[in-house]
């Protein structure tokens, strides 16, 4: 919808831009390194007890210890990421590897990638204190792929994406998005996030595709909320 052309040459042709590592690291890089991380965080969390539920106690742990515990996973998503970069869609399960080997990566932080870091671990910090507060709560998936059809005229067009998260909190199936740029979107109303004039704010459009993906493949019983979160802003007690 923002540029058609755009999405040719990125999805259509499969072009991808050049990235050279001494051009230093960009904010789409710092995003994945955020993803990955706390995709594999939660990963290890729900893997030790073998339940999805998450108790404040656990959180508090990490909390209390965010270089020992964190920090390590940071170090290893760092180096799938920036230093070695894996294939995209394959890079979280290298990551997951080597944090179950317990790997060591030689990072060598330099710069402004010690000033990223310190920031991505701030990240992780808000979003376990946010998730702390609404404890206790289940994680049903991270970093789900779901599609669903849509049909128009003589056209099938599958489309969805892969979720960050899925949890269940509050009572409501919640459809999460990280998202760690500074951007935060507003919208009057709905032409906002479906219309092609004027404004239009893809991270709800994106939202509520990967919530209606899950209403279609997965049928819940409980309501479904798309949320879009915030790692920068979640610091606040009333966020």
């Amino acid at each position: 919808i923002t540029c058609p052309l755009r999405f040719f040459l990125s999805y259509i042709s499969g072009l991808k831009p050049d990235t050279d590592p001494l051009e230093g690291i960009n904010a789409p890089l710092i995003g994945d390194i955020f993803h990955d991380t706390a995709e594999i965080v939660y990963k290890r969390i729900i893997q030790r007890p073998g339940s999805h539920v998450i108790q404040r106690n656990t959180l508090a742990e990490l909390l209390s210890d965010m270089e020992g515990l964190v920090g390590p996973i940071l170090d290893i998503v760092f180096d799938t990421v920036y230093f070695h970069p894996a294939d995209r869609w394959r890079r979280s399960e290298e990551a997951w590897k080597m944090v179950c080997q317990q790997a060591r990566p030689g990072n060598q932080y330099t710069g402004e990638l010690i000033i990223i870091r310190k920031v991505l671990m701030q990240y992780l910090t808000n979003l376990l204190r946010f998730d702390m507060r609404h404890t206790p709560f289940r994680i049903i998936d991270t970093e789900a792929d779901k599609l669903f059809n849509i049909k128009c005229a003589a056209l099938n067009v599958k489309t969805g994406g892969r979720i960050d998260r899925i949890d269940e909190m509050d009572g409501h199936i919640r459809i999460v998005d990280y998202k760690t740029g500074n951007h935060v979107p507003s919208i009057k109303d709905m032409s906002e996030v479906t219309g092609t004039a004027g404004k239009h704010e893809g991270y709800f459009l994106q939202a509520f595709l990967y919530s209606y993906a899950v209403l279609y493949g997965d049928k819940p019983q409980l309501p479904v909320v798309p949320a879009l979160f915030y790692p920068a802003k979640a610091y606040q007690e009333d966020y």
